[in-house]
């Protein structure tokens, strides 16, 4: 990647994408804008939702602090900044739920699929700003939310610039105060129980059906002691396992900061004893024992940002069948259009279709 900034290599992360590049024309159109500002060295920037480093490894010699929901993604940064020969103190690394502290002139912003993790965003960093501090806002064309600006002139005023390469860039000044709703929860159907959600987090309003069928048909175990939640999203699944098996211990895990955060609220909420579950943020199980586990339930993620495939499913396959014990069971339930029966299959001695509907397969694999 070469821009007025100067040269680097950025690569995706997990690298098994290496036939996809790891910037868009939104990044460089970033870049391009800000390199038209003056003393940009007296600037204090705030970069949002970079994915693999582009912007934050572009501008480490400013200095810049970057935040972002995903595990990966910081992940991605460090790795791009060593790649680099840059010192990772170059950039301060924060997720949404950390408290930010300084103040800043300069606010970049990727903007993401999901318009409540922007006014999230928007409403924490507010009081770092000032009245002259400047917002630029960009995406690849196909990939903005259609609303995005009728949410952005609830607060404040906008100003778009022509597109450049399929991508758009805006400018966004604050005039009213923002504040977000998030966490929130909603109740289970016909319960008193609580499922808590940051902004971030898939189906945060409501239970999606796929979870739902996947609840409705959990094969019985053999009181398993050691469970996870993989992909643990808001913790519902887990959650519901914690009830039947009152003897286990869960591990809710997911790579996104809000997900992990929400599904420890949600445990919160319905448990006055957390002692005997874990909230771990990491790539899929990445650093999980082998074969440590009794039972791995999955719903899996089928995109990383705009990037639709099976790469996150396969490897959280993959690790399952090392994390679980000779007598591990893997649940998964996915739409049916997605390849994961044969995959399951390749992987383990036994996969199985236990329930199906219009819409969804539950499949069960163990190791023997």
């Amino acid at each position: 990647m070469q821009n007025q900034f100067n040269q680097f290599v950025i690569n995706r992360y997990p690298q098994n994408q290496s036939n996809l590049q790891a910037w868009d024309s939104a990044d460089e159109y970033l870049l391009s804008e800000l390199g038209q500002f003056e003393d940009l060295k007296s600037r204090n920037i705030l970069i949002f939702n970079d994915a693999f480093g582009a912007l934050s490894v572009s501008l480490s010699e400013l200095k810049p602090t970057t935040v972002t929901d995903s595990y990966i993604s910081h992940q991605a940064i460090q790795k791009n900044l060593e790649l680099n020969g840059v010192p990772e103190s170059s950039i301060t690394l924060l997720n949404p739920l950390d408290e930010i502290r300084s103040e800043f002139n300069i606010v970049l912003i990727k903007i993401p699929k999901s318009l409540d993790d922007l006014i999230y965003f928007l409403s924490i960093v507010q009081k770092n700003l000032h009245t002259e501090s400047k917002i630029l806002l960009a995406g690849m064309m196909k990939h903005i939310p259609k609303n995005l600006w009728d949410v952005l002139q609830q607060y404040g005023e906008c100003s778009t610039l022509p597109g450049v390469k399929k991508a758009k860039l805006l400018y966004f000044k604050f005039v009213d105060k923002i504040t977000s709703p998030y966490p929130n929860y909603f109740k289970l159907p016909d319960s008193e129980t609580k499922v808590f959600n940051h902004a971030n987090v898939f189906s945060k309003n409501s239970l999606d059906i796929g979870t739902r069928f996947l609840l409705d048909n959990l094969p019985k175990m053999d009181l398993p002691e050691k469970i996870i939640d993989l992909a643990c999203g808001n913790g519902v699944i887990g959650l519901s396992l914690a009830k039947i098996y009152p003897q286990a211990e869960i591990t809710f895990t997911d790579e996104s900061f809000m997900a992990v955060e929400s599904a420890r609220l949600t445990m919160k909420a319905n448990f006055n004893d957390l002692s005997r579950f874990k909230f771990i943020t990491t790539d899929c199980l990445d650093g999980f024992e082998k074969n440590s586990c009794d039972l791995i339930v999955n719903n899996p993620p089928f995109h990383q940002n705009s990037t639709i495939g099976t790469f996150i499913a396969e490897k959280m396959f993959r690790q399952s069948k090392a994390v679980l014990n000779k007598n591990g069971v893997l649940i998964v339930v996915a739409n049916r259009h997605l390849p994961y029966f044969h995959k399951l299959k390749k992987l383990f001695k036994n996969t199985q279709t236990i329930a199906s509907n219009q819409k969804f397969n539950i499949f069960k694999s163990s190791i023997k």
